[in-house]
């Protein structure tokens, strides 16, 4: 690195049958590869007439330099004395060329007038400015010789030096000409298709534009040497409008001649080619159809219109304002982002700001504007809310999050369940599952997330080491059936008028696009689905379903776009947000057991693509393990506890809390399981793979047997046979039990169980929507249960979806997975489910059902039954319970308890805060009035101690005898560590004249309180907050009033009780005000309501507010404001309560703000 590259490839030993060393050979072929690869893309795309090309074949290195030097006569070869070498030869010398046109190895002959100047020993001619490093005249650097004293030191001659080569002085340079100057040409002569079309002859007079194209991204992919790269994307060349003339001393309006509303304003001298040269030729606008640009558009826009302005490679110095018409219909006032061409990368990029002029006619430019000419467009923004991780499917409930084990919820459990065998891996271990009865009205169950239905058999069991052991089969009708159901939330659809959505599903190398519309129309793709929207909505749900039938078991990546569109008549113009979201697929059609059964405990590890594994059981076990990193175990699911570990062999091992440990093959076969104690059960497979036996701690052996695919004989130790039996589609028909009694099932096309007989003959069958998931049960007594699942909610049948022209209305989004179940009776419940399948609380017409809350790690921390009775657990890091606690209401039939306490007073205001620093918190409360006959007597606090065991004692009445509060707020005011009260009041003196004004009590600590001075403020103060708002670190004030005056107060602590008081004018009568850092700068923020408003002022930190927004204007009042983070996207959001309810501002970035109303008459909110 620290060799000088002529210095070092000149000295360098030449490589074998070359004239230079292997440096400069390398550098020699790049160079040639480099321009020879240039040269090929004009060749092959006919850019040449035949006579040219003959030409050029002809042309030479040494014509070339004739051509543009006084020199003639040169050889065919100017790089050696001979014809090119193809082994080193000993003929020739640097001596051996044409005295004076030629040059010398030593330097001698570069100068044509001065033959000698240069040669070895000859004084040299410095004729440039000397400077440091300049490599002539002093060092490169220090303590390095000059480059050219090497050269001749290594070189230094009296006579002719043969070369053994026949190289000339000119190759010499030729080569330094190669290795310094061509090597620093930059790379991708080659990465560029130029298609010429504005010199292609044309005897119509019609004129086609010049377009300059990245080959990677015309082709997709990096050019692959070597063989055909076909460009898949055609290469349109619009016949081009005509234009106007350039003036460079004048502003020129370019009107497109055939686009309505579409031109571009030129600034005086501001339109140069790329060499800088004034423009003063013809510039067009012409429409070019969207799918046909020369880049392709950003996956994520469809703009309605796409124009190219000609002639190409021309620069705006100043960006140019574009006008563009408005097809789509856009609200006036609409922003919307200009994207052109980059001249550098092919690629489109935002290059201004528009938004539809207030006729709604065109789209003006605002700021930014267009720089370069070529391909430009105008798309909707797409809104942040849009691109919100809560609008992102991965979390969206009514998508299962499967790796929960046991989690689904199950409609309805109408079966006998005896004591079966764990599906945790640990054979030797048994648990009971259910309640064991009798008899039972049905057999089924039914999934309330999916819909799936399931169905078991139990073997027979035997004993073993003391215990019952035993196998179980189970069915599930969305492993014979793997079709899932997709769900997506769109946000803010306001924004056009027809939901579009398409889906692809990706493992690995496969990629499946789910069948939409065939495309070709509306500047549509394909596979498109089509949603209308309704009127004044801004969340909406939609579904899809895909076809995994014929894949296998793993986990997909669902690859979604969707977005609220415009159609003009010709097309569908709108954005759209992309999401991938993984889901876990089990496709047991191929069961050896029938379609859709599995043995339980008879586990298998799946690898997955991106490095998870998946750990799939007989039963309901479907647990995703992600990696951490090489060597290390695999980060675990919510709620489950045990390691699982990749072996140095391939193999698997999963431990539990309680020292389990099951081992899995490399094949991710399950191979034993063994207990804290050392009892072990083994699983061992024929030579295809399929379970032969399972041998239990003592030797005991179960053993399978099989005719093809099938398991058709199950022998337990005791040699008793249980006889599976199918159909030709591979269905699980009959089990017939050791006894001799069966049972029979029945199947429709799709692998669905619709009926089972049992053994006594008493029959049931379950039916199916399109989706392949229940709908109904007709159970053994001829009654009839009913279900809605939560995925199939909004789901449609995908022909309805895929008409641009016909398209069904939209579901309404509720951000809730619901599940409907109704019974015999018509008796419906209705449940909320969360993620993994798991009802959060449910209902039905009696009212409340039992909830459970559960924490991070799927436990549950709450469970409160149907009075109200609820039960708190604590668990510790292994998902242990340490602490169980009860809480009984005997009260009230609701979740809380509730006890009446008797004031003194009319109760006005309420707030709770530890003033005696003892960690629990006490209640203060504001009063009207003392009790009097007369309704006379000032307005006071009550204090109001907590016991911590939820108990309040009165403790005192505070400020009594004062202008005691209208309204108050609590913080410490002084910095004591003690809270205080801050409170403004309004009351007439006896003259009638006001009397309103603000004070704070500071507290002692000890339920005790010490009176400030009163400050005397404007008429009627109404609200009152706390907060540091010139960034002091001390609290300051901020009071509104509710008179005609339009004043707000601001008062500015100085941290010892003492305030100064500042006046300014927010707009409005206003009724509350409340402080937080809205627009996330850190500042504190002041949101106000009042008479028929709310409004907001952005604080600057030291003490100001910059002008207000007015967030509405509607006919209603608003009392009472809060600021909360209701949705936790981590802004604070803004409620509103009046008489005609709570208006919801839901915060969405950048000081905007999503309007809605909940009806709740007379509201209160704090």
């Amino acid at each position: 690195n620290n060799i000088d590259v002529w210095s070092g490839g000149i000295s360098e030993d030449h490589a074998p049958g070359s004239l230079v060393g292997p440096l400069f050979q390398k550098i020699i072929a790049d160079q040639f590869q480099r321009t020879r690869d240039g040269d090929r893309f004009w060749f092959e795309n006919g850019q040449f007439t035949v006579s040219e090309q003959a030409f050029i074949r002809g042309t030479t290195l040494a014509s070339l330099i004739e051509r543009n030097t006084s020199l003639s006569g040169l050889p065919t070869n100017l790089f050696t004395t001979n014809a090119p070498p193809d082994s080193p030869e000993s003929a020739g010398s640097s001596a051996d060329t044409f005295p004076g046109e030629f040059r010398s190895i030593d330097g001698a002959g570069n100068n044509l007038d001065d033959s000698q100047l240069g040669s070895t020993r000859s004084n040299l001619l410095h004729n440039f400015t000397v400077s440091y490093g300049d490599g002539i005249s002093t060092p490169a650097g220090a303590g390095r010789p000059n480059p050219r004293e090497i050269s001749n030191g290594v070189h230094a001659q009296s006579q002719s030096v043969p070369n053994s080569a026949g190289a000339t002085g000119f190759m010499v340079f030729w080569g330094q000409l190669l290795s310094h100057d061509l090597g620093l040409t930059p790379g991708g002569v080659s990465d560029t298709l130029r298609i010429l079309g504005n010199q292609r002859p044309n005897g119509d007079g019609d004129s086609f534009p010049f377009v300059a194209e990245r080959m990677d991204l015309l082709l997709g992919h990096a050019v692959s040497p070597g063989i055909n790269n076909v460009i898949a994307r055609p290469i349109f060349l619009p016949t081009l409008d005509s234009g106007t003339t350039i003036d460079p001393n004048q502003t020129t309006v370019v009107q497109a001649a055939n686009i309505v509303n579409a031109s571009i304003t030129v600034a005086a001298g501001s339109l140069t080619d790329r060499t800088g040269q004034m423009f003063t030729g013809e510039l067009s606008i012409t429409e070019v159809p969207p799918a046909l640009t020369p880049a392709a558009l950003p996956a994520n826009l469809f703009p309605d219109l796409v124009v190219t302005i000609q002639p190409a490679d021309l620069v705006f110095t100043t960006p140019a304002p574009l006008t563009l018409p408005n097809r789509s219909n856009l609200p006036a006032g609409t922003l919307v982002d200009l994207y052109s061409i980059n001249p550098i990368t092919g690629e489109f990029e935002i290059v201004g700001t528009g938004q539809v002029a207030s006729s709604g006619q065109q789209i003006e430019t605002v700021a930014g504007g267009i720089r370069n000419s070529s391909w430009h467009f105008a798309a909707q923004q797409i809104s942040e809310k849009q691109m919100e991780k809560k609008n992102d499917p991965a979390k969206n409930p009514l998508n299962q999050e499967e790796g929960c084990d046991r989690c689904e919820d199950l409609a309805k459990k109408l079966k006998e369940e005896p004591i079966v065998p764990s599906d945790d891996g640990n054979a030797t271990k048994l648990q009971r599952r259910g309640e064991t009865t009798t008899e039972s009205t049905g057999t089924s169950e039914v999934e309330t997330h999916s819909g799936a239905l399931r169905e078991s058999h139990f073997l027979v069991s035997y004993q073993s080491l003391g215990e019952e052991r035993g196998l179980s089969l189970h069915y599930n009708s969305l492993r014979a059936d793997p079709r899932p159901i997709f769900h997506f939330d769109a946000v803010n659809v306001s924004e056009g008028d027809v939901l579009v959505a398409s889906l692809t599903v990706s493992r690995g190398g496969l990629e499946l696009q789910v069948p939409g519309f065939a495309g070709g129309q509306f500047g549509l793709q394909g596979g498109e689905h089509f949603w209308d929207l309704p009127e004044g909505v801004n969340d909406v749900d939609a579904a899809l379903q895909v076809d995994l039938r014929d894949q296998p078991t793993g986990v997909y990546d669902f690859n979604v776009a969707f977005g609220p569109r415009r159609f003009n008549g010709q097309i569908f113009a709108g954005t759209a947000s992309t999401f991938t979201t993984p889901m876990t697929i089990i496709n047991s059609i191929n069961s050896p057991f029938g379609a859709g059964w599995d043995l339980a405990g008879l586990q298998q590890v799946i690898e997955n693509p991106d490095g998870s594994v998946m750990l799939i059981g007989g039963e309901v076990t479907e647990l995703m393990f992600k990696p951490q990193g090489a060597g290390q175990p695999f980060d675990s699911p919510a709620g489950d506890f045990s390691m699982f570990e990749e072996l140095s062999d391939g193999s698997y091992r999963r431990t539990f809390t309680d020292q389990t440990v099951v081992l899995f093959d490399d094949g991710g076969r399950i191979a034993s399981g063994t207990d804290r104690n050392g009892n072990q059960t083994t699983y061992n497979y024929d030579s295809d793979g399929f379970i032969a036996t399972i041998v239990d701690p003592v030797g005991l052996t179960t053993t399978f047997t099989r005719a093809g695919d099938r398991i058709t004989k199950i022998t337990d130790p005791a040699a008793r046979d249980t006889i599976l039996e199918y159909d030709a589609e591979g269905n699980l028909t009959r089990i017939t039990d050791p006894d001799g009694a069966s049972r029979q099932f029945h199947y429709d096309a799709e692998h669905h169980l619709v009926g089972e007989t049992n053994k006594r003959g008493f029959s049931e069958e379950a039916e199916y929507g399109f989706h392949g998931r229940v709908v109904s049960v007709l159970r053994k007594d001829g009654s009839r249960s009913q279900f809605e699942s939560a995925q199939t909610v909004g789901l449609l049948p995908a022909d309805t979806t895929i008409d641009p022209l016909d398209r069904p209305m939209i579901r309404i989004s509720n951000q809730q997975a619901v599940a409907r179940f109704a019974d015999p009776l018509g008796n419906v419940t209705t449940s909320i489910l969360d993620q993994a399948g798991q009802v959060k609380s449910s209902t039905d017409a009696e009212g409340n059902l039992p909830s459970v809350v559960r924490n991070q790690d799927n436990l549950p921390v709450v469970s409160v039954d149907g009075r109200g009775n609820a039960t708190f657990r604590k668990f510790d890091q292994r998902g242990n319970v340490t602490e169980i606690a009860l809480e009984q209401h005997e009260r009230s039939p609701g979740l809380f308890d509730s006890e009446a306490f008797l004031t003194d007073a009319r109760s006005t205001f309420v707030r709770m805060a530890d003033f005696d620093n003892d960690g629990d918190l006490d209640v203060i409360v504001a009063h009207d009035r003392q009790r009097q006959p007369d309704q006379s007597g000032a307005r006071f606090l009550s204090l109001f101690e907590n016991d911590g065991a939820g108990r309040l004692t009165k403790a005192a009445n505070v400020g009594a005898g004062v202008n005691a509060p209208e309204t108050f707020v609590v913080g410490d005011v002084n910095n004591d560590g003690f809270l205080d009260i801050a409170f403004v009041s309004q009351l007439n003196a006896p003259n009638g004249s006001p009397n309103d004004n603000f004070r704070v009590l500071l507290g002692n600590g000890d339920l005790t309180f010490q009176q400030t001075a009163i400050i005397a403020l404007g008429r009627d103060p109404s609200g009152i907050d706390l907060g540091d708002i010139n960034g002091d670190g001390n609290l300051d004030a901020i009071v509104s009033h509710e008179t005609n005056t339009n004043l707000t107060t601001l008062l500015l602590g100085d941290g010892t009780g003492e305030f100064t008081v500042q006046t300014f004018l927010p707009g409005d009568v206003t009724r509350d005000v409340r402080l937080g850092d809205i627009n996330g700068d850190g500042n504190l923020d002041a949101v106000f309501a009042g008479q028929n408003t709310v409004r907001l002022m952005l604080g600057n930190g030291a003490g100001g507010f910059i002008p207000n927004v007015r967030l509405n204007d509607v006919n209603q009042s608003h009392d009472a404001i809060s600021l909360v983070d209701i949705n936790s996207d981590g802004r604070l959001d803004i409620l509103a309560a009046g008489l005609g309810g709570v208006a919801v501002f839901e915060n969405v970035g950048a000081g905007d703000f999503v309007e809605s109303t909940v009806a709740i008459p007379n509201a209160i909110i704090e």
